[in-house]
């Protein structure tokens, strides 16, 4: 009998320790799918998160029921980062969890400043934090872009999250990031980093939103959509500190040469071309160290029958607006093509390359574009 208890007591033991604590299921955790930052003008740190509700609920109003958000936003306000988070863990009312966090958004402002590095790194160590999280810097408040964040075609923000960010980089409207690219690349010493950049519509709340595409590519285009918040062109940075901002074209085309993106679209003479890349595109630097050239070739082809006169003109326009691309980074001092690797490959020693001091050498250095158009059509 008495080995019959012990048993038992045994079992009862061994079940206690392997059972799930409370705190750690569903109900008892705040999941953050996004979180927006921003810092007040006070040198505040100042995070904004949305976290989903677990089941359905309803508020009154007016005598009438409405269904209410299936998301929660909390913001706080604090000297620090680290502080920031402490002070969410009080205010929510369950576990905050950063683990399945989809969307870090960073305000144009504090993204500028000197000490963002120092951020990101505060950012990237945050125990569980889900690094590859998808990451905006955004004209405006983070806050209330991160607000704004609600399902517009899907019945789940995480989902519509994916979907939205899959779609743009398709296009090659922004590029194939997250916020541990940028956080790694940030601390290395090669080529700058590049993050997507986001806006919202300054109109009113309750009407549709319109968006002019800056494409250099896509001239007078206007859409229209119930949503404000867009995604269009690329934040770069320079020492972990933003330093130059690509529009949506730009974008398309800096894609283009990173192989991120399989076409492109060319207006000439009101007709538009759709170009594909043939293969990947080419980059090279040359061997003088003192005064080195970067090249880049890149081969596309067109489905429609086009003539040796219109594949000219196509090569000449996209060759304009590449070398145009490349000279606004030089003046800026940033490398987000990828060049720095290819130079940094024939110095011996990390120290000899830090000497060499690239970004000034990329800023003096000659472009040269070279672009290859086709018709992969049968005549």
């Amino acid at each position: 009998m008495r080995g019959c208890i012990a048993a038992a007591v045994l079992v009862a033991v061994g079940m206690s320790l392997s059972a799930c604590s409370p705190s750690m299921e569903v109900e008892n955790q705040a999941y953050v799918l996004v979180m927006g930052i921003d810092r007040t003008e006070n040198g505040e740190i100042e995070l904004t998160i949305r976290i989903p509700k677990i089941g359905q609920s309803e508020s009154s109003n007016g005598g009438g029921k409405d269904e209410a958000s299936p998301y929660l936003t909390y913001a706080v306000r604090a000297g620090s980062y680290a502080r920031a988070i402490d002070a969410l863990q009080v205010m929510v009312p369950r576990e905050l969890n950063l683990s399945h966090i989809k969307l870090i958004i960073a305000s144009e402002r504090i993204a500028g400043r000197s000490d963002f590095r120092e951020l990101v790194d505060q950012i990237a160590e945050t125990p569980h934090l889900y690094n590859t999280a998808r990451f905006i810097v955004c004209e405006g408040s983070a806050g209330d872009y991160a607000k704004r964040m609600d399902s517009v075609i899907g019945t789940r923000l995480s989902a519509e999250i994916d979907a939205w960010f899959d779609h743009c980089i398709q296009q090659g409207f922004i590029p194939d990031s997250c916020f541990a690219d940028v956080y790694y690349a940030s601390n290395s010493l090669y080529s700058d980093p590049t993050a997507v950049w986001g806006f919202m519509d300054s109109g009113e709340a309750d009407r549709a939103a319109s968006l002019n595409l800056d494409s250099p590519m896509r001239r007078d285009a206007v859409m229209e959509s119930p949503s404000q918040l867009f995604l269009s062109g690329a934040a770069v940075f320079r020492g972990g500190t933003l330093a130059l901002r690509l529009d949506n074209g730009e974008t398309q085309l800096l894609n283009l040469a990173l192989n991120q993106t399989r076409s492109i679209s060319v207006a000439l003479a009101g007709k538009s071309y759709e170009l594909t890349r043939a293969h990947r595109s080419k980059k090279s630097v040359s061997s003088e160290k003192n005064n080195p050239r970067v090249e880049l070739e890149i081969s596309l082809t067109c489905e429609d029958q086009i003539t040796n006169g219109q594949a000219s003109a196509i090569e000449a326009a996209l060759t304009d607006s590449l070398l145009a691309l490349v000279r606004k980074c030089q003046s800026s001092k940033v490398d987000p093509f990828g060049f720095a690797e290819l130079a940094a490959g024939r110095f011996l020693t990390t120290g000899e390359w830090i000497d060499y001091n690239w970004r000034s050498r990329f800023a003096q250095a000659e472009p040269r574009i070279v672009v290859h158009a086709k018709s992969s059509a049968v005549p």
